[in-house]
């Protein structure tokens, strides 16, 4: 019975995701916007096509045309992000300078270091009207993998790639990384909360239009996880309720 119990916890943790769809233009001369499902490009041992073109790359669509790190924080991460989200798991992403690429991996990628966190959670700026006093603890779970535990970091990862010629975000037809997750189990989309930094701008455009008229954080909440099946609770609402009315007084 113990033999059937870790085996069955072993396939639970080791799993590979379904469709990842975002929208990608026809081509790199046509626009017109489609939805493309990506998994089947990952995993190939492939690297960056030496020349991209429509032979060789899928195209983002061309209002992406920018690649400052607000940009990709803002705008690209959130298509990624989303995606994955839907699929059940959560991704960070990170600048490769040397490939002129975000680097995306499953959250639990890295080992959690308390003391790195602990520092970073001190060096950050506090979003307060009154900065003397403390913050409020929290008694936060981390989602990486604590290597003190016998927890192993999960393999997921891709890339999405920047042509400076072209001013275009592409995904090759075949790339690196790996498909398969393992360390964790595959959830449902809203038993994951995702942080609102990675809302669609127009999910940011309807939450503040909420609070203009004044629905509370909750009310606002309700509808975006039902438009998005995101996660969201009613605190992070609050947050950026709280945030509007002090940008406001700035």
């Amino acid at each position: 019975m113990h033999k059937l119990q870790e085996l069955l916890k072993k396939e639970a943790n080791e799993w590979t995701p379904g469709r990842l769809v975002v929208s990608i233009a026809t081509s790199l001369t046509n626009d017109n916007q489609i939805e493309f499902d990506f998994s089947p490009t990952i995993g190939h041992r492939k690297n960056k096509p030496r020349n991209p073109s429509d032979d060789n790359c899928h195209w983002l669509p061309a209002h992406l045309n920018q690649n400052t790190e607000m940009f990709r924080v803002k705008t690209i991460h959130p298509i990624f992000v989303n995606t994955c989200h839907r699929a059940g798991f959560k991704i960070h992403g990170d600048w490769d300078n040397d490939d002129d690429c975000i680097l995306f991996q499953c959250i639990r990628s890295r080992y959690h270091n308390e003391d790195t966190n602990k520092n970073y959670a001190e060096g950050r700026t506090r979003d307060v009207k009154n900065t003397s006093k403390p913050p409020l603890s929290r008694d936060n779970k981390t989602e990486r993998p604590i290597k003190e535990d016998g927890e192993e970091t999960c393999k997921f990862k891709f890339r999405v790639y920047w042509d400076e010629k072209r001013k275009r975000w592409f995904l090759p037809h075949q790339q690196r990384g790996l498909l398969q997750h393992c360390g964790h189990s595959l959830f449902q989309s809203e038993c994951l909360r995702m942080k609102t930094k990675f809302l669609p701008e127009e999910e940011h455009k309807l939450a503040e239009d909420c609070f203009d008229t004044k629905n509370s954080a909750t009310t606002t909440a309700n509808l975006l996880n039902y438009r998005n099946d995101i996660g969201l609770e009613w605190h992070q609402l609050h947050y950026l309720k709280t945030k509007k009315k002090n940008d406001m007084v700035i």
